[in-house]
Formats: C-alpha cells, structure tokens, sequence
C-alpha cells in the first residue's frame, strides 16, 4: 500500500510514519472522503501488526484487504480519454459528398 501511495502521489511514503503519510497526502490535494478513511484504517491496522505484535482476527485481514483493494479502485490514475475516440471522421471518404 505504501508502495503505491508512493507511486501514485509521488510521497515517500515508505520513510514516513502513518501520521506523516496521511498529512502529506492531504496536502497533496486528498479528500478526507470515505477513501481516505479506508487508507487511514488499513494503515492504522499495519501499524499495530507492526509495532504492537497485534495478531489480528481472520474477518479483520479480510477488511483491510477490501479496504486497500477499495481505495486503488478509486484513486488509480487513468489516462484522460480521447475526446475523438469513436468520431468517425466522414472528411475526404471517397464516394461520399
């Protein structure tokens, strides 16, 4: 996940504490939508895997991963789409007027 936030919001997020984390991409223009709840859950949820030597419940594994899953859903980059794409372009067809 701290990969990605890394590689989508260009935020060191892997030298950052989660607090750190979520402030920077704040800054960087993120709403504090339900997205941002999603990430600051699973983030939370590592971090006490982590420091606290929490073993979390198999319900709880599954939650984070949905929650992660959810929020690359939403904030992946796309390219823009090409305002011609499907315009047939009927200029200069041979046998049409």
């Amino acid at each position: 996940m701290r990969q990605y936030l890394e590689n989508r919001y260009r935020i060191s997020s892997l030298e950052l504490t989660t607090v750190e984390t979520l402030n920077e991409l704040i800054e960087a223009g993120l709403k504090e939508d339900e997205s941002f709840r999603k990430l600051r859950t699973v983030l939370t949820g590592a971090d006490l895997v982590k420091f606290a030597k929490y073993k979390p419940e198999p319900a709880d594994n599954d939650l984070h991963f949905d929650y992660a899953w959810d929020f690359v859903s939403e904030t992946r980059y796309t390219e823009p789409e090409n305002i011609n794409a499907g315009v047939e372009k009927t200029v200069g067809k041979e046998g049409e007027e």
